[in-house]
């Protein structure tokens, strides 16, 4: 199946709220671990990023562990935007593993990779988990010393393990700010308070990115018709951040040309015509032709590309089926797709935009 490499690497990390050590799920190589699926989406609009595994056979006693704790069903929009799923204090963490054991859940992580080599596709709070009988009960499943379901549970009836989870939501659910700057205020303070006060990482939020891109967006004007920023990068007239704090970074960030979205619980930067900056991603070898679903946009399908990042470049190499195609890419979103076995799919699937020029 792998023309590149022997053998499909997993790895799943959780970490309960409670437990002092964390549950670490393997199938590193040849299948011979506890069978798993992973898919991850994640991208630079303003839907939550996903993570969902699901484990067959995984033991009673580590299942307890994780089920239940602040899980819930619902679609992960509608709960951020009711205020169901968290309520955040003014001076939590910014790290979210620390604020979902704050609200009772538990975290995850995924790896991926290759002949035992894996990295991080995706981290995030668990927000459903579930077990049930395995549909496919007529496919005996391996257990977690490799051996076959039947042999375990009779007449091959396995079970599944659900964990599905979002990136970023403990942070920006509840989280409110209420401030006012006075003139002559850097701006740098006003995106670092709204960060902070959303317990998002910094992303790529420097100081020094931040002058780029407000030189980059020179001439905004706010809803006045005045100019906000002066060329010294500070407030022209006071500023007011009330309210739910997510909404006031977009509106705050509206004036300047500026867009953001949150990966891996990190607050990102984009400017609307631009990316982030940082080694340029080559996707494996294809599986298709590339796709164009609609002007200056691509979709490719590859094999299994965990270093793939939203707003990040990616280089795509299609000379031998589609050479028009060949060159580098904003990624938009990523979406990684892991069968349980060596025999079904590991791939990734990128939509691009924002070609860019050949050096």
């Amino acid at each position: 199946m792998y023309i590149l490499h022997d053998t499909r690497s997993m790895r799943l990390i959780v970490r309960p709220v409670g437990v002092a050590t964390e549950i670490v799920v393997e199938n590193m190589s040849g299948n011979e671990g506890l069978e798993m699926q992973f898919s991850v989406r994640r991208s630079i609009g303003d839907s939550a990023s996903t993570g969902q595994a699901v484990i067959f056979n995984l033991p009673d006693s580590i299942r307890t562990l994780i089920e239940g704790q602040g899980s819930r069903v619902g679609n992960i929009d509608d709960l951020i935007e009711d205020g169901t799923l968290w309520s955040v204090g003014e001076e939590a963490s910014d790290d979210e593993t620390a604020i979902a054991s704050q609200q009772g859940y538990a975290t995850i992580e995924l790896q991926a990779g290759y002949d035992g080599s894996v990295s991080t596709i995706f981290s995030g709070t668990a927000i459903f988990t579930q077990t049930v009988p395995s549909a496919s009960s007529s496919t005996p499943r391996r257990d977690s010393e490799g051996r076959f379901a039947k042999a375990v549970l009779g007449a091959g009836i396995t079970t599944e393990t659900t964990i599905i989870a979002s990136s970023g939501i403990a942070q920006v659910a509840l989280s409110q700010a209420n401030e006012t700057f006075a003139k002559g205020t850097d701006t740098f303070v006003i995106l670092e308070h709204l960060r902070r006060v959303l317990k998002l990482g910094p992303g790529n939020c420097t100081p020094i990115n931040w002058l780029k891109y407000l030189a980059d967006a020179a001439g905004a004007i706010n809803k006045n018709g005045q100019s906000l920023f002066s060329q010294t990068s500070v407030l022209s007239s006071s500023f007011t951040v009330t309210d739910n704090a997510a909404q006031q970074l977009e509106e705050f960030l509206r004036f300047t040309g500026l867009r953001y979205f949150v990966d891996d619980g990190q607050l990102w930067l984009l400017p609307r015509q631009g990316f982030i900056e940082g080694p340029i991603v080559t996707l494996e070898q294809l599986k298709e032709a590339p796709r164009r679903p609609r002007p200056g946009h691509l979709e490719c399908k590859a094999f299994l590309t965990p270093a793939v990042a939203p707003g990040h470049l990616v280089r795509v190499d299609a000379t031998d089926i589609d050479t028009t195609s060949s060159g580098v890419y904003r990624c938009d979103e990523v979406m990684h797709v892991i069968g349980s076995s060596a025999a079904e799919e590991a791939d990734t699937t990128v939509h691009l935009s924002r070609r860019q020029p050949l050096a």
